[in-house]
């Protein structure tokens, strides 16, 4: 890819910080006044935040993956850097919304249960996202790395079967009564998809800048 054609000095990647930190604002807000829950009382905070997080990664996990089949498909080299950022930025969303679960089982278990399957399956998935991501490097075939990332969705489908709960609520969000609890969800969410982005913008036009200078 030509960088004279991206023309950077047009695109403002420094400044999604003041954006993030809206977000951040934003999100401190919606906890502050979001409702908490009967059996919990104010536990379900680290819920909120462990929740958005992790739905977060998931969602970037499977949009880098449709990356991957665009690649596969069309064989657009600086698709690679796309897979990249998409990759790394929801292993980490994905990765911290992991640990905030440890938080939560503290807060609302008082213990951390090791033995909980889905822990389990949430160390598969970021073991495997990563090998895949930092392999996609030593690979040269454009597609190959492509249909190496649509692996990420099949093993996250794949993990999703597997899993099974014994501590860990299934799905506390949308079985929930209370539209306070699933409004406090969605809009965080939202903001964490919207943050994901940012930095998923940010990282891609920065790698491409790096390797086409």
């Amino acid at each position: 890819m030509n960088s004279d054609k991206l023309n950077w000095k047009n695109w403002p990647v420094k400044k999604i910080w003041p954006a993030v930190l809206l977000i951040a604002i934003c999100s401190a807000i919606i906890l502050w006044i979001a409702p908490t829950e009967s059996s919990i009382g104010k536990g379900i905070l680290y819920v909120y935040i462990h929740v958005a997080l992790i739905q977060t990664g998931r969602v970037g996990l499977f949009f880098t993956a449709l990356i991957g089949l665009i690649q596969l498909i069309t064989n657009k080299s600086h698709l690679r850097q796309l897979i990249l950022s998409a990759g790394w930025v929801s292993v980490v969303f994905y990765a911290v919304g992991t640990l905030v679960s440890i938080l939560a089982a503290i807060a609302n278990w008082g213990v951390i249960f090791l033995a909980e399957p889905l822990y389990k399956y949430s160390a598969l998935v970021l073991i495997f996202t990563s090998g895949i991501l930092i392999s996609s490097e030593w690979v040269k075939s454009n597609r190959i790395v492509g249909a190496m990332t649509i692996g990420i969705a099949l093993f996250l489908l794949w993990a999703d079967s597997q899993v099974e709960l014994v501590m860990h609520p299934d799905n506390p969000i949308g079985t929930s009564s209370s539209n306070g609890i699933k409004f406090t969800f969605l809009s965080l969410f939202l903001l964490n998809v919207i943050a994901a982005g940012l930095f998923i913008y940010k990282y891609f036009f920065k790698m491409t800048k790096v390797r086409t200078n």
